[in-house]
């Protein structure tokens, strides 16, 4: 599945949608996606405490 996704990612017709939102597609494994994300919360995640924001 995650092969087919990350060829069904690169196909220039899938691609300009997300493009225009800004993101950029890449295939890559799910442990790769998963330190992507830890890394990424821990990044935010200061800045988020660093400007006192709150869920209301």
């Amino acid at each position: 599945m995650n092969r087919l996704l990350s060829t069904a990612a690169a196909l220039l017709a899938f691609a300009p949608p997300q493009m225009l939102a800004g993101l950029i597609i890449i295939g890559s494994a799910p442990k790769r996606l998963a330190g992507r994300m830890k890394s990424d919360y821990v990044k935010w995640g200061k800045v988020v405490k660093d400007i006192g924001l709150k869920v209301e």
